[in-house]
């Protein structure tokens, strides 16, 4: 019996959006400084960002789906683990996520009507512009912006298994409100002016309030004496 031949084209496994697939808006963008990825792995670092794909891009999401079966097939025929066929138990493949159902919109609006993957590197990802020059920094490519990506479906086994999304490359085509809100500038923070004051203590001030003065109780005596006064005018 002939032993059926691993392929080692996975090619069907990437997905590099173009301009007839529309723009996902960034989410979570750690593409400069790698971050923990898991509360219970403080010291597993990555590249990740989270892509926001509109339900509407239709094409898109079909390619999507084609990449992630392509990687459950390639992981059948050479993930060791898998035993050859699709595990069947705890197998992790929900990598293309319902943003109206799985996620709480109160906390991420920006999810509403979308697809949401979430992908990730060991290796720094390639970011770069409209006109394909380099990006470096958080102020040129964040969280809210808009832009193309490339990124691969893959199977894993050693710890777990199923299906996970690599993140290669980034590329910034418009901007868009950041979604970790405006940070005020000085100016804006400390609005109020700040009088100068003799006393040079650090103490907030204590408000001293004027004593009130308490009014004297009327004498008796004075009562009998205006009472005299209306005898005299009779």
């Amino acid at each position: 019996m002939a032993t059926k031949k691993r392929s080692d084209d996975q090619s069907a496994m990437r997905v590099v959006s173009n301009q007839q697939d529309g723009l996902a808006r960034i989410s979570y963008a750690h593409v400069f400084k790698p971050t923990s990825v898991a509360p219970d792995k403080p010291d597993t670092l990555k590249y990740s960002v989270v892509l926001c794909i509109p339900k509407k891009n239709k094409g898109l999401y079909i390619k999507l789906k084609k990449a992630k079966q392509a990687a459950i097939e390639w992981g059948i025929e050479n993930t060791k683990e898998w035993g050859g066929a699709k595990p069947l138990k705890k197998f992790q493949d929900d990598v293309i996520k319902d943003g109206d159902e799985d996620f709480d919109l109160d906390k991420n609006p920006e999810y509403k009507g979308c697809w949401i993957i979430s992908a990730k590197s060991d290796r720094k990802p390639g970011v770069i512009g409209k006109d394909k020059e380099e990006l470096t920094t958080d102020d040129e490519f964040y969280s809210g912006c808009f832009a193309r990506f490339d990124i691969k479906f893959f199977p894993y086994g050693k710890v777990g298994k199923g299906i996970s999304v690599q993140l290669n490359n980034l590329q910034k085509i418009k901007d868009g409100e950041r979604l970790a809100g405006k940070v005020q500038s000085a100016d804006e923070a400390f609005e109020d002016d700040w009088e100068d004051d003799d006393d040079d203590t650090d103490e907030a001030p204590v408000n001293k309030k004027k004593p009130v003065k308490k009014k004297r109780p009327r004498d008796e005596d004075e009562d009998d004496d205006d009472d005299l006064l209306d005898e005299d005018d009779d």
